[in-house]
């Protein structure tokens, strides 16, 4: 997922809250997306999967590698892991493939690469953000789907790497017996205008045993309060 900070809007003078109040079915809409087809230079925040090519470290976004500017490769610790990233988007243009030292061509290194630079982490941020995904992991404990479907948005997609899955399949997933205990930690959160980014490591307790996810959660400002609209998520072997 490729966000156009441009495009966001002022943030609010007040805290956003976190009430149980209904959605707007058009939060995901609102949240200003680059599609492949419609990238254009600018400052941006890049979210998707660490993982390293021969050219250097990439984010597989689910639409296209996007090249992480003065970054070799990812530590084999963050290889796979969902990651957000902010710097100036550019287009590189290759009229030949790229060779590597042993003289093969270097796949996806032909035309048009995206790269982000300097591929930082965001400033952080909170503004209501931590407690919102607090809020939803308890509803995830509880296995409240009202409380669930009034946190997530309709439109709501959730990418595991190789997979998609809607709110609906999402919600399915999380009706299941044995849950325990669901806690967040190490949260980071960002922000601009109506945008919000929280990644952390999920901890659930399923049955007596801990299952750990590291997820990157996107939110979108629907009037007072922070609704999930999109989410990454790695879940270790």
């Amino acid at each position: 997922m490729i966000i156009a900070l441009a495009a966001c809007s002022a943030p609010p003078t007040k805290p956003v809250a976190t009430e149980p109040v209904a959605p707007s079915t058009s939060a995901s809409a609102s949240i200003p997306v680059m599609p492949p087809a419609q990238r254009t230079p600018g400052h941006v925040w890049v979210i998707g999967f660490a993982a390293n090519a021969k050219a250097g470290a990439i984010l597989d976004s689910g639409d296209g590698p996007v090249y992480c500017g003065g970054r070799d490769h990812w530590p084999d610790t963050l290889v796979g892991h969902p990651m957000i990233v902010d710097g100036t988007l550019s287009v590189v243009h290759h009229d030949e493939p790229l060779v590597d030292e042993h003289g093969n061509h270097m796949a996806g290194m032909h035309g048009d690469q995206w790269v982000v630079t300097p591929s930082e982490p965001p400033p952080p941020a909170d503004d209501g953000l931590q407690d919102a995904e607090r809020a939803l992991a308890q509803a995830i404990a509880r296995q409240d789907r009202a409380a669930l479907e009034r946190i997530i948005a309709p439109s709501f997609v959730l990418r595991i790497a190789g997979m998609t899955k809607t709110r609906d399949d999402l919600l399915k997933a999380l009706m299941v017996p044995g849950v325990e205990a669901v806690v967040v930690s190490e949260l980071a959160s960002h922000r601009s205008g109506d945008v919000g980014v929280v990644s952390g490591v999920q901890t659930a307790k399923v049955h007596g045993a801990d299952d750990r996810t590291y997820f990157v959660d996107v939110f979108h400002r629907d009037g007072e309060r922070w609704i999930l609209v999109a989410a990454y998520a790695y879940e270790p072997s």
